[in-house]
């Protein structure tokens, strides 16, 4: 069978965390890690997508790394959906299908009811744009999906919503008695005008609403600043992908200047609450790149 993965490979096994979390956190602990951000798998919560039927093999999985990282004084950062629709709601149509707003709601609910006694830290979806623009206008998501600029439409509209009703769920109901917080994981580039007209300047703007320069990553979080108030922000995802091996001086050099970038935009005021490391893998190379630092 053909496969949209360039090697073939399934994340079925990866890093082998279902039976290896106990080593990992052994490791992030030799490594002198503040936090750790994984993502929940929504299958392995709700098997059917529904919260009337809840997989309690998988609620003991997350136990059993989220008290691991607590004993190990390593913060839990939870990621609720990282592009993994319950194949039960994909055939419905996925985010295009308003009623899965209810339903991601519905499972954002256990995972607080399950988790948020020792999480602190909750991100509802990673990256919305991509999940939606690869989605529903590329090959290597959802073959199923319908590919017109109607799905990622509406697939943008419910994930935001989604996002809101789990916000606002958090807020009035988990907050005061859990004391976490909650956001959401956006990607976000920084485009320069090619001259000083007022088109440029518009354009570049555009393209920022919608790749490696470390002074770029600087100036997004300073936009970000003066955009929103300077609300507190956590960098979740930064990584540079190889063809693999020790010898990586390339990779080193880049983490360094994207750190010092982090650290200027700190001296400019920007609450910067905290930088991950590691970056995830991404289809369609898989284990063919080595994207982790």
């Amino acid at each position: 069978d053909s496969s949209p993965v360039d090697d073939g490979s399934t994340g079925d096994v990866a890093a082998d965390s279902y039976h290896q979390y106990q080593r990992d956190v052994e490791l992030m602990k030799e490594l002198g890690l503040d936090f750790y951000r994984f993502s929940v798998s929504w299958t392995r919560i709700l098997p059917r997508g529904f919260a009337d039927s809840i997989n309690q093999a998988g609620i003991s999985y997350y136990n059993n790394l989220i008290d691991e990282l607590v004993r190990n004084n390593i913060k839990p950062f939870l990621t609720m959906y990282h592009w993994d629709m319950p194949w039960n709601l994909q055939v419905l149509g996925g985010w295009t299908n308003p009623f899965v707003v209810q339903l991601f709601t519905d499972y954002a609910k256990v995972l607080f009811d399950k988790f948020g006694d020792r999480v602190k830290y909750w991100v509802t979806v990673n990256d919305p744009r991509k999940a939606c623009s690869d989605e529903f206008n590329a090959d290597i998501k959802a073959p199923e999906a319908n590919n017109t600029g109607i799905a990622v439409y509406l697939c943008a509209k419910n994930i935001l919503l989604a996002h809101a009703h789990a916000y606002h769920l958090y807020d009035e109901k988990y907050r005061k008695l859990q004391n976490g917080t909650i956001g959401i994981a956006i990607n976000q580039n920084w485009y320069e005008p090619a001259s000083d007209t007022i088109d440029d300047y518009q354009a570049a703007a555009d393209a920022r609403q919608f790749e490696e320069v470390p002074w770029g990553f600087s100036k997004v979080l300073i936009e970000i600043r003066n955009l929103y108030d300077n609300p507190p922000v956590y960098v979740l995802e930064n990584g540079w992908a190889t063809s693999g091996g020790l010898l990586d001086d390339g990779r080193v050099a880049y983490h360094r200047s994207y750190l010092n970038a982090l650290l200027d935009a700190v001296d400019e005021g920007c609450d910067i609450r905290g930088s991950r490391v590691v970056d995830p893998y991404y289809e369609p190379e898989h284990f063919t790149a080595d994207i982790a630092s």
